[in-house]
């Protein structure tokens, strides 16, 4: 399911430098997403604004990057195969190697919101709103809505 836009009208777009402060550029991001097109998107994209992207195509994978690789953020889709997304945030959030790693859920089903997520993105999403909620979630804790 491609999300966004392809990597080649991605790359058309400009690099929006005004969207990122400078402290986040090569800030690591790890996408954890099992749509091939989707995680190659992201990858892309945030190559392009500046930061450093690392991919898994399924839970297990991501949780095993989570630990060893200690990203930034974890870009997160909910409906994985062999461990889903809904174990992997509760696993990320439990684990002391982990539980400070921000999680910004991206998905395409718009009644699921995880409370323990530190962004929401519905699929598909406009890129500048995933560069947007990525430099918030970035900048510090968010505050829950109620």
């Amino acid at each position: 399911m491609l999300c966004c836009a392809a990597p080649a009208i991605a790359s058309l777009l400009p690099v929006p430098d005004w969207r990122i402060r400078e402290e986040y550029r090569r800030t690591h991001i790890l996408i954890v997403d099992d749509s091939d097109d989707d995680r190659e998107m992201f990858a892309h994209f945030l190559s392009r604004q500046g930061y450093r992207a690392s991919k898994a195509r399924d839970g297990r994978d991501g949780l095993h990057k989570a630990i060893e690789l200690q990203p930034q953020l974890i870009l997160l889709d909910l409906w994985l195969p062999i461990i889903s997304g809904w174990d992997v945030m509760q696993h990320l959030k439990t684990d002391e190697r982990t539980l400070h790693i921000p999680v910004l859920v991206i998905t395409a089903h718009s009644s699921i919101q995880p409370w323990d997520c530190d962004g929401f993105l519905l699929k598909p999403c406009p890129l500048d709103q995933l560069a947007g909620e990525i430099a918030r979630v970035l900048a510090g804790p968010r505050q829950k809505e109620m």
